[in-house]
This record gives C-alpha cells, sequence and structure tokens, in this order.
C-alpha cells in the first residue's frame, strides 16, 4: 500500500505519507485504520508528506471523490492538516483540495517546504 503512518506521541501529531498512485479504496482504508486507532485520537494532527504521490491521474473529480469519503468519516472532526508537495503542479493541484475542502471542518494548510509544515502544525 503506497500510504504509510506513524504516530508521534511526544507531539501528538500522526506523520504520513502517500507514494505512487493512490487509490480511493487505499485512502478509505487508511481513514478507517485512523478513526479506529487506540493510540491517538480521531481528530489527531496529521502532517501528509504527498512529495512521493504520483499526481497524473489526480483531477478535480478525483478530489471531490477523495472529500466524498472523508465526509464520511466525521470521527477525523476539527483535525489540522499540513500537506507537503514540492513541485509546483503537485502544489497548485493540492491547492485545489485546500479549497474544495474548506466546508469540512478540518484546518487544511498546503506548504511546499515539510518543515514549513510541520512548523505550522506544531504551533498553537
Amino acid at each position: 500500500m503506497p500510504i504509510q503512518f506513524k504516530y508521534n506521541q511526544n507531539n501528538d501529531v500522526l506523520y504520513g505519507s502517500i507514494e505512487g498512485q493512490l487509490t480511493f479504496d487505499e485512502f478509505k482504508l487508511m481513514l478507517e485504520q485512523v478513526v479506529e486507532s487506540r493510540e491517538f485520537r480521531p481528530d489527531v494532527k496529521t502532517l501528509w508528506d504527498l512529495r512521493n504521490l504520483d499526481f497524473s491521474k489526480v483531477d478535480e473529480n478525483f478530489e471531490r471523490q477523495i472529500l466524498q469519503i472523508r465526509r464520511s468519516f466525521p470521527e477525523r472532526g476539527n483535525a489540522k492538516i499540513a500537506l507537503v508537495s514540492e513541485n509546483n503542479l503537485a502544489y497548485r493541484i493540492t491547492r485545489i483540495y485546500m479549497i474544495l475542502s474548506e466546508h469540512l471542518p478540518q484546518n487544511v494548510k498546503v506548504f511546499s517546504d515539510y518543515m514549513a509544515g510541520e512548523e505550522w502544525l506544531l504551533g498553537e
């Protein structure tokens, strides 16, 4: 599976990464694992490293379907989420996701620099 994540208890952050192409089933399974975990709250702060995600098949329709899946997990609640993608195209596509997700009760911000994303996430 191209999705991996690890919880850092010291700073209460879930660090995730996605490599290759993402499928809807993989995304749904990941959300199920997050909300069912006994290690952290379902709305844990999360940093997603998307620098190795294959964006070649990601378009607005793909993002809308991802958002539909996300809506089916209200347990994620007001999660604070940093998305990191470095190249220009991936960064713009990720920002579209951020805009399309504004109606969800989550705080999403997109970064081109991993450390900047982490600093924002850890800031209160």
